[in-house]
């Protein structure tokens, strides 16, 4: 009889683990699941971005911005502000907010550098390179030293790749104004 008990004992012991074991792979199967459908959405987030920037519409306004020319912070409030130019700045805002939105999945880890330079290159390196000026003044009026700080990340990350790849790459000032040889 004591054989017996012990039987049992070591059946229910032996049930209990294989009982766990069962629960720890279906929790690590779920967490698969979730990780995966997570990277999913980021990537459908991602997608849409880009689209958004590469979209006729989208190389039209950065291109409109390029074209943008000012003498100092007030003459271009007053020739793109929403004062003013309502539907330039609605565009301005646009870029501008997808650029930061990039900035900061990309300052998460949740979008990959190379990925994002291979699908746009110098684009957020040039807006940038164009509106920073502007932009440390309208943080100190409008949206604080933290307003854009993805923006910047995404415009110094997409350097980085461009000077490893081209290490004698500069912007150019005329940004995407044609320029003759000499």
């Amino acid at each position: 009889m004591h054989d017996r008990l012990v039987e049992l004992v070591d059946l229910q012991a032996i049930y209990y683990i294989v009982a766990a074991a069962g629960i720890l792979v279906a929790s690590l199967n779920y967490l698969r699941v979730s990780i995966e459908d997570s990277k999913k959405k980021r990537i459908e987030i991602t997608n849409n971005m880009m689209q958004t920037l590469i979209s006729k519409e989208g190389v039209r306004t950065y291109l409109e911005l390029l074209y943008m020319e000012w003498t100092d912070y007030d003459d271009f409030e007053r020739k793109y502000g929403t004062d003013f130019n309502f539907d330039s700045a609605v565009k301005r805002f646009h870029l501008w907010i997808t650029y930061d939105i990039l900035g900061h999945q990309l300052m998460k880890g949740l979008v990959d550098a190379e990925t994002i330079y291979d699908a746009y290159g110098t684009f957020g390196i040039w807006t940038w390179d164009k509106f920073e000026p502007l932009l440390d003044e309208h943080r100190r009026r409008y949206v604080g030293k933290s307003g854009y700080q993805g923006w910047e990340y995404l415009a110094k990350e997409m350097m980085k790749i461009k000077q490893r790849r081209d290490p004698g790459f500069v912007v150019a000032k005329t940004y995407a104004k044609y320029v003759p040889e000499s």
